[in-house]
């Protein structure tokens, strides 16, 4: 696959417990959509109790500051989130903790 990825949906239904959203080249993934800035440290520990090794964030606001800031503070305290990545304004970014 030259310029797309390859995304295998998972089904909870299946588990019965809940789990990961998709893996994406073979990487459990969990997909939030963020409205706002608050909760994005607890929803990166709810996606790696569900067995996310990389958390991908639908942002719908536009506090760049606070966004940075919480997403460095995920990198570098919740167990289990290796990646971040995250979608504004229709494109695809991905978090690296400097």
């Amino acid at each position: 696959m030259r310029n797309g990825y390859q995304v295998e949906f998972m089904d909870e239904s299946a588990y019965g417990r809940k789990q990961h959203d998709v893996r994406v080249h073979g990487v459990p993934t969990e997909i939030k959509v963020m409205e706002g800035y608050r909760n994005i440290r607890k929803r990166a520990e709810m996606a790696s109790e569900q067995g996310a090794s990389r958390v991908l964030y639908y942002i719908g606001f536009d506090d760049n500051i606070a966004m940075f800031k919480r997403f460095r503070n995920v990198h570098r305290t919740v167990k289990g989130i290796k990646e971040i990545g995250y979608v504004k304004n229709g494109k695809l970014h991905y978090y690296i903790d400097k």
